[in-house]
């Protein structure tokens, strides 16, 4: 085959390992590796190490667009082009929700793969790529390959009918409540007005009334009642005299039998 992916003179008497099928690592005693396969011979040892992970990545299915675009990198700077297209091929069977999560990164290597089918020639896989995948792999009509296929015009979908802007109804303004009156005082009345004719009357008729109250107390007439003597309570008597217990010393002590 052709040298499709040679490029900065690194091995420009080797072939290219053909895709578009990714090249698989096998298992080793420490991790995965490309010993022995045509990759080996464009690859330094880290590097070819570094690949091993990632291929072995891409052909486990993984999840994450950066083994993806990581090992696209490696394969496409060391020549291998055919093999970078596979890589980026195998990132878009991935499931329709991983690539919708990683929108920036599906733009991206869809913009790759297609920049890489130009300069290969290849055309885009029928049947087994999903819509967004063909979409973004066929190249522009302005730039379309002599030989290959055209792609048909997008159809677009009908004109939904132009809304009538109506008028924004305003909902009415709620009415505010009436504020509630201040309480008024009760106002103040007046005294009764003073009769001085009748208090003449009532000083004339309690006048003589003082008066003969005046006198009987000259007299004795109104002195309080004398109050009787009471009989003096009776006294207790003082107590008896208790005489104090004779002691042993005052006790008479008898004579001893031998003295009688």
């Amino acid at each position: 085959m052709a040298l499709f992916g040679v490029g900065r003179g690194r091995a420009r008497d080797k072939e290219a390992v053909p895709g578009p099928e990714v090249l698989a690592p096998r298992r080793s005693l420490d991790g995965w590796t490309l010993e022995g396969t045509a990759l080996a011979r464009r690859f330094g040892r880290e590097e070819l190490r570094e690949l091993a992970t990632l291929m072995h990545g891409v052909s486990a299915g993984m999840e994450t667009p950066w083994t993806y675009e990581r090992a696209a990198d490696l394969l496409e700077r060391g020549g291998e082009r055919p093999q970078a297209l596979a890589v980026l091929d195998a990132y878009f069977t991935l499931p329709t929700h991983i690539r919708d999560a990683n929108a920036v990164h599906t733009r991206t290597l869809g913009r790759r793969r297609q920049r890489l089918r130009k300069r290969l020639g290849t055309p885009p896989p029928r049947g087994s790529a999903t819509e967004e995948a063909v979409e973004l792999a066929e190249p522009l009509e302005s730039e379309a390959i002599p030989g290959t296929p055209a792609s048909e015009p997008p159809v677009e979908p009908p004109a939904a009918p132009a809304e009538v802007d109506e008028p924004a109804v305003i909902p009415p303004r709620p009415a505010e409540r009436p504020p509630v009156p201040a309480p008024i005082p009760p106002k103040p009345t007046e005294p009764p007005p003073v009769n001085h004719k009748a208090d003449a009357d009532d000083a004339a008729e309690l006048t003589p009334l003082l008066a003969n109250r005046t006198a009987d107390k000259a007299d004795g007439g109104d002195q309080p009642e004398a109050t009787p003597e009471l009989p003096p309570k009776p006294t207790t008597p003082p107590p008896l005299p208790i005489p104090p217990r004779p002691t042993r010393s005052a006790l008479p002590i008898p004579p001893p039998e031998g003295r009688r």
